[in-house]
């Protein structure tokens, strides 16, 4: 009878413990998901608000002007995310500046 109750203690614990792993696996990947759904819409509204000026810029033959608009975009971008965002960590903002700012 004792050997009985602990198998079955045993055998709770395990099925308990695979339905927290499963469930925490498939939560991530539905997040992962809608971040990549969400990078995806970001990415097409920076393209289609830089594309009018870059054509223009190309139009006239003016190269300078197009390394211009993308530094402003990239300043634009960390201004407007830095005040949006809420950093969990410093090294988040660390990683972030270095994806918007050249590093020397």
């Amino acid at each position: 009878m004792r050997s009985f109750r602990i198998r079955l203690m045993l055998t709770l614990i395990a099925g308990i413990t695979v339905v927290s792993l499963a469930s925490t696996y498939f939560e991530v990947l539905a997040h992962k998901h809608l971040l990549r759904v969400e990078l995806a819409r970001r990415t097409v509204w920076i393209a289609d608000t830089l594309q009018p000026g870059v054509e223009q810029a190309l139009a006239a033959g003016k190269t300078p002007d197009i390394a211009l608009q993308a530094s402003k975009a990239r300043l634009w971008a960390w201004r407007y995310l830095t005040r949006k965002a809420a950093w969990s960590s410093p090294m988040d903002l660390r990683i972030f500046l270095e994806c918007f700012l050249p590093v020397p």
